[in-house]
């Protein structure tokens, strides 16, 4: 930290990664509902208006030498590579009414750990458990394919995220600090 700040680099991000051990319990089981889906390029301009009112606490927003419009591009390119399997290999939709208010991304790192990439719900929806029933959806997803772990990251600043995590089974696995130089 200190040759960090002496160089002139500036602190702006504690990055937290969070990892889940995904057991099958007798009382988890997929919902019988359809709300829970893959995602199709027909629901990419659902996902970019959820997308425009989160990922405010990411570093990007707190270095003023971004561009807020090309960061708000780069999310949206984030999720069109995931429902294509170009980056995250999927995004999986939590719906109400036949229409997304919740995603989350996956990458698979290898046959026993995936990691999510993105994980949003619409602001209209905050509060109204889509969040806890997309993540359940999602465990039992990945855990039904052979997937023994899931991991996560967040930022320092995201208390909300945080406990949502902590609250659905995941554990604190690694603490970084994040600098910015710019030349």
């Amino acid at each position: 930290v200190y040759h960090a700040e002496k160089n002139n680099y500036q602190f702006k991000d504690i990055r937290l990664t969070f990892e889940k051990t995904l057991d099958l319990k007798p009382s988890d089981k997929k919902s019988s509902n359809n709300a829970f889906r893959q995602a199709t390029m027909k629901d990419f301009k659902a996902l970019k208006k959820i997308s425009e009112s989160i990922y405010k606490d990411s570093r990007y927003y707190f270095d003023s030498n971004f561009n807020l419009k090309k960061v708000q591009n780069f999310y949206d390119q984030w999720l069109h590579k995931a429902i294509n399997n170009l980056y995250d290999n999927e995004c999986l939709l939590y719906c109400f009414k036949n229409k997304p208010v919740a995603y989350c991304t996956l990458r698979y790192i290898n046959n026993e750990i995936s990691a999510i990439g993105l994980f949003g719900v619409g602001k209209n929806h905050i509060g109204k458990g889509y969040g806890k029933k997309l993540m359940n959806e999602v465990s039992y997803f990945l855990k039904s394919r052979g997937f023994k772990k899931m991991i996560v990251v967040t930022q320092g600043r995201n208390i909300k995220a945080q406990r949502f995590y902590q609250k659905e089974g995941f554990f604190t696995d690694n603490t970084e600090l994040w600098y910015h130089k710019w030349l």
